[in-house]
């Protein structure tokens, strides 16, 4: 319809301004950030910071959201369109409904990217990551595991079980140390029973002599609980809904806490369905304020209101696991008070 049309174009070009305008100060945050984190190249920071903006945009949409269809609400008010709507015979709930269906789409529209694109981009930009460290690595944010009398120093492990350096510390029934092995990288099986290490450096002690010895490849057994710890040091971002679910199973079958693993997959699905709570409060900033306030004070009012959900969404969500409630509590509770209030509220417009 005519309306849908000319309200779905309206909204989406100060979406489209909106999300452009705070991607710009998220990158530039980000590589203030990425430039305190050490020496980058121009062209190794302009490709560590293309890989991050998927997963921005995905993280600011709810905001975008909000802030770009009060901005275009309020031009179209201030233009007196949305009165001549009313005067032309559509009521103001069939407008409503327009707004509604169209922060549907878009929501619908976030999920998959955030399901589809962003996990791409975000293992490709931590391999890129990876190749980039040079021999100076700090061992001391590694991953230590045990497998019998020896002990394993892994620098990182991606979502496709491949890891960075890794060091082997061997020692005897007695504790004495017998010897190290120094390994370039390293892939996990895939029953988690084993690790084969590439480009081996083998550093036996005998008979107080050192013997140095090199391989192409050596596999060493590990247990399961040790690659299920390690599968924490995979960043959220690179996992979609499903490997989320999977990495929590994991987990949980290996008695390891799954708090936060629950939190961040409860978090992924209300993300867009936050976005229709977004819609509807940007509604009612638009009709119940009408022309009281300016564009920039909408803007404001908008910006602040997206601060404070997230902030209070994400507070509870760790408060109740500070008190040992399931996470899905913290997540929904604060998602459907706020859409309670917005409904009524939306009714009584």
């Amino acid at each position: 319809m005519i309306l849908d049309r000319h309200l779905a174009r309206e909204i989406s070009g100060k979406v489209l301004l909106v999300g452009l305008w705070l991607l710009l100060v998220y990158l530039f945050l980000s590589m203030l950030d990425e430039l305190e984190g050490g020496e980058h190249g121009v062209a190794s920071l302009a490709l560590t910071l293309s890989y991050a903006i998927p997963r921005m945009i995905y993280e600011l949409s709810p905001m975008i959201l909000l802030i770009g269809t009060i901005l275009a609400l309020t031009i179209l008010s201030r233009q007196n369109e949305l009165v001549a709507f009313q005067a032309g015979g559509i009521s103001k709930s069939r407008i409503i409904a327009s707004i509604v269906g169209y922060s549907s789409v878009f929501a619908l529209l976030i999920f998959f990217w955030g399901e589809l694109v962003v996990p791409y981009t975000e293992t490709k930009g931590a391999q890129f990551s990876l190749s980039e460290k040079t021999d100076s690595v700090d061992y001391d944010s590694g991953l230590w595991y045990r497998y019998q009398n020896n002990f394993l120093l892994i620098d990182h492990i991606d979502r496709f079980q491949n890891t960075g350096e890794i060091k082997v510390y061997g020692f005897d029934q007695q504790g004495e140390f017998t010897g190290l092995v120094n390994a370039e990288s390293g892939t996990i099986a895939e029953d988690f029973n084993s690790l084969t290490l590439k480009s081996v450096e083998e550093i036996q002690l005998k008979d107080q002599q050192l013997e140095r010895t090199f391989a192409d490849s050596k596999v060493i057994p590990v247990n399961l609980d040790s690659l299920a710890v390690a599968k924490q040091r995979v960043s959220y971002s690179e996992l979609n809904i499903i490997e989320l679910y999977e990495r929590y199973q994991i987990r949980k079958s290996a008695g390891l806490k799954t708090e936060f693993d629950e939190l961040e997959f409860w978090n992924r699905l209300i993300i867009p369905l936050s976005m229709l709570v977004m819609g509807i409060f940007a509604i009612l900033f638009t009709f119940r304020l009408k022309l009281r306030f300016s564009t920039g004070h909408f803007v404001l009012f908008g910006l602040l209101f997206g601060l404070f959900y997230f902030a209070v969404q994400q507070s509870v969500g760790y408060i109740a696991i500070l008190y040992g409630l399931a996470p899905i509590l913290g997540m929904a509770l604060v998602f459907m008070l706020f859409l309670s209030y917005a409904l009524m509220a939306l009714y009584r417009l």
